[in-house]
């Protein structure tokens, strides 16, 4: 059997938004078994994790949807499938609501971030508004942006709607409402993405962690 090799640092993009549940754990049990393992933490959208594996500068990513494109690249592990909310502001006519169906929203404006962000989403947002909610999505694009709460923030100021996973929830927009979507086909999937012939001892351990196999939010 051949021994893995060793490695004094694993670096790894994440989305902000998942840490907590689903990396925060492995890191912990990675810090137990391999405690002199450095860790570098880079909080990277999807398209900016992308390139950082092919360039080598990261070793893993935790990372929405794309994974699934780079199939013949790297390795890739569907680690959930999450279900779908929608982001409101709170004066809206369906904030107070407690769930919607997808085409309740067929006559709103959704804010869609840069393909370079999220490679693919728009592609998505389309599909699934057709599929689900048998409408074509009008879309308004935002040209920039930090973070996936600044995105939000953008909800209020262009008076949209932004579609997205359940875990982006966790991030707290003022004045956004969140409403669950209750179709069972609006859903993301979340992905472990790392590079070929790249696995190191440490990695290895994290791969392995509970909170890092696949699941479903569903």
């Amino acid at each position: 059997m051949t021994k893995l090799p060793r490695h004094k640092e694993i670096r790894i993009g994440y989305l902000a938004s998942a840490f907590e549940e689903y990396l925060a754990p492995a890191l912990k049990k990675l810090r137990k078994v391999h405690p002199r393992t450095k860790v570098k933490l880079l909080d990277l959208f999807p398209g900016e994790q992308i390139t950082a594996l092919r360039k080598g500068e990261i070793d893993i990513g935790l990372t929405l949807e794309t994974g699934a494109l780079l199939g013949r690249d790297f390795y890739t592990r569907k680690l959930a499938v999450d279900k779908s909310v929608v982001f409101l502001p709170q004066g809206h006519p369906l904030a107070s609501r407690k769930e919607l169906r997808l085409a309740e929203l067929k006559n709103e404006t959704f804010l869609m971030g840069p393909d370079d962000h999220i490679p693919g989403v728009r592609r998505q947002l389309i599909r699934i508004c057709r599929r689900c909610g048998k409408f074509k999505p009008r879309l308004i694009n935002v040209t920039a942006a930090e973070d996936s709460s600044s995105v939000l923030a953008l909800v209020v100021k262009e008076d949209a709607v932004a579609l997205g996973p359940v875990f982006l929830s966790r991030w707290k927009a003022p004045d956004v409402a969140v409403i669950p979507i209750t179709d069972s086909g609006v859903t993301w999937n979340l992905n472990l993405v790392w590079q070929r012939g790249q696995i190191t001892e440490a990695l290895r351990a994290l791969l392995d962690a509970p909170s890092l196999q696949a699941q479903s939010t569903e």
